[in-house]
C-alpha cells in the first residue's frame, strides 16, 4: 500500500524543484532585440551627430557671438513660456 503523506510530500518537491527549470532560454537570450531594432529604425540619419561635429570642426566652429545669442535665447524660453492658443474659440465670432 502507498503511505499518503510521504507520496504527496514527494509530490511537492518535484513540483517546486519543477519551477526552478528555465522555462524559455531562447526568448530569455532574444530579450530587448525587438526595442533596440525598432529604435534604431526610428533614426533617419543615425551619423547625422557626427557629421555635423566634422563640418564644424572643418569650418572653424560656431561664432562666439551667435552660440551666446542661442544660448540666452534657450535658456529664456524657459523663464517666459509661449502664449497659448485658446483652440475651442477658433472659427467663433464675439457678439
Amino acid at each position: 500500500m502507498i503511505d499518503f503523506p510521504r507520496f504527496l510530500s514527494l509530490l511537492t518537491v518535484i513540483a517546486a524543484l519543477g519551477g526552478c527549470v528555465q522555462q524559455t532560454p531562447r526568448l530569455d537570450s532574444q530579450f530587448g532585440n525587438s526595442v533596440r531594432q525598432t529604435q534604431a529604425q526610428q533614426v533617419l540619419q543615425p551619423d547625422a551627430a557626427a557629421r555635423q561635429q566634422a563640418r564644424l570642426a572643418a569650418s572653424g566652429g560656431i561664432d562666439g557671438r551667435a552660440g551666446v545669442a542661442a544660448y540666452q535665447h534657450y535658456q529664456e524660453s524657459f523663464q517666459t513660456p509661449p502664449a497659448s492658443t485658446q483652440a475651442l474659440t477658433i472659427g467663433v465670432s464675439k457678439r
